[in-house]
């Protein structure tokens, strides 16, 4: 880990231009590492916040990231973040369109149509069955999400049985 830590160190700071902020010239940019960490940071404290803070959906989350990003975030690295996790990260607890309750397996493969993930149906229908969203033939689509603990649910136990 020391290796890696400092080979870490010694590339942000090689990276680091010590450019000042557009309209704050007193402020230097933040280097790459700290571009790079930001985002997934913010995301997890929105959605992970200490108590007595109540958590924000990630799909809220990130809608509020992607809104403010230009001002707050590099656009490039939030864009990547966005494409990788989804609209609706996995794990999620959602309602589908049809009334059915399911949890995200996975992101879209297909970055445009990161709001149409594949899910897992665990309640409603037959259940137990996975969906692609993104699969127009489905009829499908997210319609909110959910709190696990407002429905008693584990998202994770349902991912793997």
């Amino acid at each position: 880990w020391t290796s890696s830590l400092d080979a870490l160190d010694r590339a942000s700071a090689a990276l680091d231009r010590g450019a000042p902020l557009k309209g704050s010239p007193g402020r230097l940019a933040p280097n790459v590492v700290a571009r790079l960490i930001s985002v997934p940071c913010t995301f997890d404290l929105l959605t992970r916040p200490p108590p007595p803070t109540r958590p924000m959906p990630p799909d809220h989350a990130l809608r509020e990231m992607m809104g403010k990003g230009s001002e707050h975030f590099d656009p490039r690295v939030l864009r990547l973040f966005g494409a990788t996790i989804g609209l609706f990260p996995v794990g999620t607890l959602v309602r589908l369109s049809g009334g059915q309750l399911a949890v995200v397996m996975e992101v879209a493969a297909d970055s445009t149509r990161y709001a149409r993930p594949i899910v897992k149906v665990i309640e409603g229908g037959a259940g137990g069955y996975v969906v692609d969203l993104a699969n127009e033939e489905a009829g499908l689509s997210i319609v909110e999400v959910l709190d696990p603990r407002q429905q008693k649910q584990n998202p994770t136990f349902m991912l793997l049985a």
